[in-house]
């Protein structure tokens, strides 16, 4: 449990750091007496990016502690 949820937190902080993430806005006109605000939107290609970071990442560390695991095993 514990390597997955390293590797959750690995992907998540390496998606981070590779996509640089703006986001979309609209800028909603004021009406009336109203002041101007802007209105985000969730950008469904970054949001999938992310799932994908993520889910190699976990995949990733959960193989190598994997391996790492197996291999202390077999030096004693």
């Amino acid at each position: 449990m514990e390597k997955l949820v390293t590797g959750l937190i690995v992907g998540i902080i390496v998606s981070i750091i590779i996509i640089d993430h703006k986001g979309i806005a609209y800028q909603l006109a004021g009406i009336g007496e109203t002041k101007p605000t802007s209105l985000a939107q969730l950008d469904l290609t970054y949001a999938l990016s992310v799932v994908l970071i993520t889910a190699v990442c976990t995949v990733g560390v959960y193989f190598f502690s994997h391996y790492i695991t197996k291999k202390r095993i077999e030096a004693k």
